[in-house]
């Protein structure tokens, strides 16, 4: 981030930043020899963009000009769900955010600050298994007697129902997901 200075109220400086932004365009990730993964005809926008309009109308015109986006069901906007990311959302097409890896892991972690049942649950989420999904939130939930850590798990679980219930929709992804059964646990 790069700092500027201008004057706020009262005669005092105020600090404001120009946040580097950095998007990046993939069609998904494909395994190389070494058992890592790389990303699939990348391409990348960087800059300081003071306008993220600016900087999303690019990225829309390079995916007009490279993808008939009539035929694309749905554009991810992967990210830790910053306001600059999800202005995307108004100017992709189609688009959907998801929440990446990184920050779910956070967000799973603040949730269930215990490591043996985080465990339980990343495994229940990568196996695909929404019975066991549900089953931990169950059983956290009525563990739970702070509110603060019930609204936590609370959130944990509509966002995970509702991104696994979109991901459910996508060709290749798993389909025993189901947000109906999030309702239950509320």
């Amino acid at each position: 981030m790069f700092p500027s200075r201008r004057r706020g109220g009262k005669g005092r400086k105020k600090k404001s930043r120009i946040l580097a932004k950095l998007v990046y365009v993939h069609e998904g990730k494909e395994a190389r020899d070494s058992g890592r993964t790389r990303l699939k005809n990348p391409h990348d926008f960087a800059g300081c963009y003071e306008d993220t309009e600016e900087l999303f109308l690019e990225v829309l015109e390079y995916l007009e000009g490279n993808y008939d986006l009539q035929s694309v069901e749905a554009i991810f906007l992967c990210g830790d769900g910053a306001s600059w990311i999800k202005k995307g959302l108004e100017i992709i097409p189609r688009s959907i955010f998801v929440l990446d890896h990184f920050h779910l892991a956070q967000r799973i972690q603040g949730a269930c600050p215990e490591s043996h049942k985080r465990g339980k649950l990343w495994k229940a989420i990568e196996e695909g298994s929404w019975e066991e999904v549900e089953a931990f939130f169950l059983k956290a939930l009525s563990q739970r007697k702070n509110p603060r850590d019930q609204r936590d798990l609370e959130n944990l679980c509509t966002y995970l129902s509702c991104k696994l219930e979109r991901e459910s929709r996508m060709p290749g992804a798993i389909e025993s997901w189901n947000c109906e059964s999030v309702p239950k646990l509320m």
